[in-house]
């Protein structure tokens, strides 16, 4: 709740986006 606060900073979107961008590719290589 503390969190809501706040804005995401750069640093954090990016390093989010990295993660998600990871799994995505870990599960396309699942499928094949």
């Amino acid at each position: 709740a503390g969190l809501v606060h706040e804005l995401p900073t750069k640093e954090y979107l990016e390093e989010y986006a990295r993660l998600v961008l990871h799994k995505s590719i870990e599960s396309l290589y699942a499928i094949e």
